[in-house]
């Protein structure tokens, strides 16, 4: 895999926000460790395809070699035993050789998992500057090749905006300054939007259709989280989400939504998707 696209996006972004990355990348990153403990205790079953996402086809052919021993044993029941015992050495040749191929590619498969990961994280702090990589989708990071994509900057969006990194404490406005309506943005598959919100509305957030931010994350609940404008703050409302909505804290690390908080502006986690409250003027 090129890795020059994450250096790229990398380099645009400040000490606080590489921090925040890094600490973020060590909460999700994946390790070679541990794949290959999976390939020494379930190689047979792909267990480390399945940790590193790329199982798909490695349980297909699990499933046709175990059901090809399923085979050989009905097979010495109703013919002979011989062919059995050829029939299960073959498939047990073959899984030897897939076991042994996937030792070679493990730790290509952890560096290429990471370092998409990375790169998604770096598009959503970017994303949260007003500054989004053109045409970048996360899922094809790996397959992206020595392309390096172009670099769009929304000038209004980055004028604005004060630099938002996960946790990193936001501003406040001077209470004279304070405004009753706010700001939601949020980044998903490299690209964002945003909402304006009046006081008292109420913002359902989740996949379900009838969502004012309807995301796709599977990760997501139907009816994942509420939120409303009370005076200048933000209400948020976790609806007993099957991953619980998060609020990024000091230092990137994320904090579960215990029912119903007050903020006047900071990050959410809303299963991988990163949504930011501002106020109007900020």
């Amino acid at each position: 895999m090129n890795y020059s696209n994450n250096m790229q996006a990398k380099s645009m972004l400040d000490p606080r926000e590489l921090q925040m990355l890094d600490g973020e990348m060590r909460h999700r990153e994946k390790s070679v460790g541990i794949a290959f403990l999976l390939w020494i205790l379930g190689g047979s079953l792909f267990l480390h395809r399945v940790y590193l996402k790329k199982g798909n086809g490695a349980l297909i052919a699990s499933i046709i070699c175990w059901s090809l021993w399923f085979v050989g044993v009905l097979t010495l029941l109703i013919v002979i035993g011989i062919l059995f015992l050829f029939a299960a050495a073959i498939m047990a040749f073959i899984l030897f050789i897939f076991w042994l191929i996937d030792a070679f590619s493990l730790t290509g498969w952890v560096e290429d998992y990471n370092a998409s990961l990375e790169y998604q994280l770096v598009t959503q702090l970017l994303a949260a500057k007003g500054i989004v990589p053109g045409g970048y989708n996360p899922a094809q990071a790996p397959a992206a090749g020595p392309v390096m994509p172009s670099i769009s900057v929304n000038v209004a969006a980055a004028s604005n905006a004060p630099a938002q990194a996960w946790g990193a404490p936001t501003a406040q406005l001077p209470q004279s300054a304070a405004s009753s309506s706010g700001r939601i943005t949020y980044v998903e598959s490299g690209r964002s939007a945003t909402l304006m919100v009046n006081a008292g509305d109420q913002v359902l957030i989740g996949r379900d259709p009838s969502a004012r931010v309807r995301l796709s994350d599977p990760k997501v609940s139907r009816q994942h989280a509420q939120l409303q404008r009370s005076g200048n703050d933000w209400l948020v409302r976790d609806l007993g989400a099957t991953n619980p909505t998060r609020l990024l804290g000091p230092g990137g690390v994320p904090q579960s939504v215990q029912g119903e908080i007050k903020i006047q502006s900071g990050q959410l986690l809303i299963g991988d998707v990163l949504v930011t409250l501002f106020q109007t003027g900020q």
